[in-house]
């Protein structure tokens, strides 16, 4: 019985039926008196007859519903219930998705709202001895609450789970946070649209049992999923790149508006392909104080990516990592330029993580990166191929015969008498395009792959009379802000939500404080005259001060896996594929409807009662 009773002891109170068959069978004392004839006391010789020991047993309604109502209301205090599934007891951690994916809406519900109904449908179902913990998952995995095995505690934490929403779902990061937690045996249940990040190369404990549940459907979208901010080279203006992604399987056109407060700055008409994305670039953008609005006229059912802020700083920096060894020409170039942030770091002691981690541009000097294109990156004289470039022999004494002038690269340049010593022949990929060209083979090109900017210069600086010429450092300065766009992070004033963030202060400042615009404020120590150390994980205008300073920065979702909306059925953790359950497994409790089922039972008996006195 106790397998389906959770609390058994309480079928001590069917005795009570006892007492009311007891009360039923006291026969009432009557004073004895003789009449000439009955016939006027036919109700009382009724209510005579009912008062008979066990002459009411065979006929009164009454006390049968009073019986019903009293087994009914014990069985509720037992608290039966049902396996929907079959469950495992013991521990069970509920890993809920809080990416911002989740915000999007789905018939009428957002994914997150589902998500939440399930969690509270697993914590009703706790049986006696079960414990169950919440943990979000997001760029940053955060436990809110511990294993327990109260209810209330439980439901309160999953009702903090909106306050949670922010980044992407990196379920590798949860796994790492989950390892020395859980032990076999103990049960982790996802509740989230799939779509990890970081996932095939983690594991669980062995017999740690992983369940799976899909929370929402594919909704198509289009969103607002890059925006980068430079000042036009020699000028005093600003440009916006604004990239578009359409998930949508047919083309579709949207309308996007650029707003200083009321202000309609710019407004124009952007045709995306199926499937595909398109890319604008609005300039001059005047430099005002005011934060700019870039959204579309249309809305859809995920607004989040629909309408982003945009701040104009009065000094743009742009983090610039030389890898490098010692070279004093380089590093004077670029550490002239006060628009850039340059950290130098030997190749040998550069990781993948390290890359990952720096926003903004990479510079490598005679040198490549071991991962391709994965940042942002200018490659100066490789010594091994690099995206869609494989160097060759070395060719002496090339000269210049061609030049794009509408290349970034080259703006504000003269190039046809630079001279070089030596370059390296190159065999190019299809759609590498060529900036600059000599009589032995390209000296400057430039490329995309996975979404990431990069240019090589096929000659060594030091082997040329380009570090010696004016036009080095302006070259140095449009690679920055040509490879920038592609940065993730880059803008201090603009950000990614959950994404790394640093800003740069002035070096007596010890302390600043952030307001998140919804009104949290948290104190930053500032290090070397940065402050950082925190994630902006809310979409929306932020505050700095920090001494004299007051700045705003603007913080968008930014994510093109955030924005696609599909529904993962399956991800592989470890090598094994984990595939979505359509239904979750829980035992779920009956005692409201014995409840309800016993009101009803009262109120016919009333019914009863009182059309028997009429």
């Amino acid at each position: 019985m106790d397998g389906f009773l959770i609390n058994s002891g309480a079928l001590v109170f069917l005795s009570l039926s006892g007492v009311i068959l007891l009360f039923y069978m006291l026969r009432l004392k009557r004073r004895r008196m003789e009449v000439s004839s009955t016939l006027l006391f036919s109700q009382a010789l009724e209510e005579f007859q009912a008062n008979a020991p066990f002459q009411w047993l065979r006929k009164n309604m009454l006390l049968l519903l009073q019986l019903i109502v009293l087994i009914l209301i014990v069985l509720a205090l037992t608290r039966p219930f049902f396996i929907a599934r079959a469950q495992t007891g013991g521990r069970t951690v509920l890993l809920i998705d809080v990416s911002y994916s989740m915000l999007a809406s789905d018939g009428g519900k957002t994914r997150l709202q589902r998500a939440i109904e399930k969690a509270r449908s697993f914590v009703n179902s706790l049986s006696v001895g079960d414990q169950e913990m919440i943990v979000t998952l997001s760029d940053r995995p955060k436990v809110l609450c511990g294993f327990t095995p109260d209810k209330m505690e439980l439901n309160r934490n999953i009702s903090l789970l909106r306050d949670e929403t922010g980044g992407a779902a990196n379920f590798g990061e949860a796994v790492k946070l989950l390892q020395p937690i859980v032990k076999s045996g103990a049960r982790v249940i996802v509740l989230s649209d799939g779509g990890f990040e970081g996932v095939e190369d983690s594991s669980l404990p062995e017999g740690v049992i992983l369940e799976f549940i899909a929370i929402g459907k594919r909704i198509s979208n289009a969103g607002i999923t890059t925006l980068a901010l430079s000042r036009v080279p020699g000028g005093d203006d600003f440009e916006l790149f604004v990239s578009v992604k359409s998930t949508f399987e047919e083309n579709i056109r949207r309308t996007i508006i650029l707003k200083a407060g009321d202000l309609i700055i710019d407004q124009r008409t952007i045709d995306l392909p199926a499937e595909g994305s398109s890319e604008i670039v609005i300039s001059p953008l005047p430099c005002i104080d005011v934060p700019l609005s870039l959204s579309f006229a249309e809305k859809d059912d995920f607004p989040v990516d629909d309408e982003c802020s945009v701040v104009i700083p009065a000094e743009q920096v742009i983090p610039v990592t030389l890898v490098s060894e010692p070279d004093i020409l380089l590093e004077s170039a670029l550490l002239s330029d006060s628009s850039l942030d340059v950290v130098r770091i030997s190749p040998k002691a550069l990781d993948s993580a390290y890359m990952f981690e720096r926003p903004g541009v990479f510079i490598f000097n005679k040198t490549v990166p071991l991962g391709g294109v994965a940042v942002p990156m200018l490659v100066i004289a490789p010594p091994a191929p690099v995206g869609g470039v494989t160097p060759g022999e070395f060719v002496a004494g090339p000269r210049i015969v061609d030049w794009d002038k509408n290349h970034p690269l080259l703006s504000f340049i003269s190039v046809p008498d630079i001279s070089f010593a030596r370059a390296y022949s190159a065999r190019l990929a299809p759609g590498m395009q060529v900036v600059l060209d000599g009589t032995e083979g390209p000296l400057i090109v430039s490329g995309e792959e996975s979404n990431m900017r990069y240019a090589v210069t096929l000659f060594d600086v030091a082997e040329s009379d380009f570090p010696l010429r004016a036009a080095f450092p302006i070259f140095l300065h449009n690679a920055a802000v040509w490879l920038s766009r592609t940065a993730s992070g880059f803008d201090p004033y603009n950000a990614a939500v959950g994404r790394p963030w640093k800003f740069k202060v002035e070096r007596d400042v010890v302390s600043a404080t952030l307001t998140s615009p919804s009104g949290k404020t948290r104190i930053l120590q500032a290090r070397g005259g940065y402050v950082s150390g925190i994630d902006l994980n809310e979409i929306g205008l932020w505050s700095l001060e920090a001494g004299d300073q007051v700045a705003k920065i603007a913080v968008n979702l930014l994510d093109v896996n955030e924005s696609e909306l599909a529904v993962s059925e399956s991800f592989k953790l470890g090598g094994k594929e984990i595939k979505s359950q359509s239904k979750a497994r829980i035992s779920r409790e009956i005692y409201p409807w014995l409840i309800v089922l016993a009101l009803l039972v009262m109120l016919g008996e009333w019914y009863l009662y009182h059309k028997r006195n009429l």
